[in-house]
C-alpha cells in the first residue's frame, strides 16, 4: 500500500501564491479517500483490469440513504456468508484517522451515512478479516514521493527505504470499537498506554521489518535507499519476494 502525505483539504487556493506541500494543486486527487478510489478504477479500467482486484469491495455513498450505491450495498450486507465487517471511512476532508469506523451491523452502516454532512460523501469498504500481522498486530506501510512539474513536464519518484507503522494492540474481530486494534493511524496510537512498548514510536524501519520477515517467512522485501523514476520503473507488483533456495 502506498500512502501520499498531503494535507487534504477542499478548494484549490491561487496557484501563483501556493507555498508548500499543503498547496500543492489538485493535492486532494492523492490525499481524499474518495478521489484515491476514483483514480484506481479509472487506472485498472484503462489497462483492462478490475480494481477489486486491488482493493476489497467498496462503495462511494454521495446521497445518504436513497443513494443507488447505498442501496446496493444493502442487497450486498443482507446476502453476504460469514462475517459481515465493513469499515466506514468519510470520502474527503479528513486525516488522523477521523471519523473511521469499523461496523458489522447494517443499522450501524445506516447511522454513519445518515450523519454524513451535505456535500460530504461516505466509504463504504469490506474489512480485511485476515490482514497481515507483525507479531499479532495491524500493520501498514508507508513510503515517501515526490512529483514534480516543470514546463509541463511532470515526474513522480518514491523513495524505496519507507517505515512500517503498527497498532499497540494485538488483532481481533471480537473487539471492532477499539480504534487502537484497527487503525495504526499516530493520531490514534499516541493515546494508548503500549504506546512504544514494542517498537519504539510505533516505527519499524524496512531493515527491522526484513528481520522479522526473515524469521517468519523467508521473504524478501524490495529495498533499496535512493529515489527512484516513476515515469521510467515500475513499481513491483508485489510487496514480497520468495527468497531464493
Amino acid at each position: 500500500f502506498c500512502f501520499f502525505f498531503f494535507q487534504a483539504e477542499d478548494g484549490i487556493r491561487d496557484v501563483e501564491r501556493s507555498r508548500g506541500l499543503g498547496d500543492v494543486y489538485k493535492r486532494q486527487e492523492l490525499s481524499n479517500k474518495k478521489e484515491m478510489l476514483t483514480n484506481l478504477t479509472r487506472y485498472y479500467n484503462s489497462v483492462g483490469e478490475k480494481v477489486s482486484h486491488a482493493l476489497p469491495l467498496t462503495f462511494h455513498i454521495k446521497e445518504g440513504l436513497e443513494d443507488p450505491e447505498f442501496k446496493r450495498f444493502v442487497e450486498v450486507f443482507q446476502n453476504k456468508e460469514g462475517k459481515n465487517i465493513w469499515i466506514v471511512k468519510p470520502g474527503e476532508n479528513t486525516n488522523q484517522g477521523h471519523k473511521i469506523r469499523v461496523l458489522n451491523t447494517l443499522e450501524g452502516v445506516r447511522r454513519a451515512v445518515k450523519l454524513v454532512r451535505k456535500g460530504r460523501s461516505l466509504i463504504v469498504q469490506k474489512y480485511i478479516e485476515q490482514p497481515f500481522l507483525i507479531n499479532k498486530r495491524k500493520c501498514d506501510i508507508r513510503i515517501y514521493a515526490l512529483f514534480t512539474s516543470a514546463n509541463g513536464h511532470r515526474k513522480g519518484y518514491f523513495y524505496e527505504e519507507g517505515y512500517i507503522r503498527t497498532s499497540s494492540k494485538e488483532f481481533s474481530l471480537k473487539n471492532l470499537a477499539n480504534r487502537a486494534i484497527h487503525l495504526t493511524n499516530d493520531a490514534v496510537q499516541q493515546k494508548e498506554e503500549d504506546y512504544g512498548r514494542y517498537e519504539s514510536g510505533n516505527k519499524l524501519s524496512f531493515a527491522d521489518f526484513q528481520k522479522y520477515l526473515d524469521s517468519v517467512c523467508g521473504c524478501l522485501l524490495y529495498t533499496s535507499p535512493s529515489p527512484r523514476d516513476l515515469s521510467t520503473s515500475r513499481m513491483p507488483s508485489s510487496a514480497c519476494k520468495k527468497k531464493k533456495q
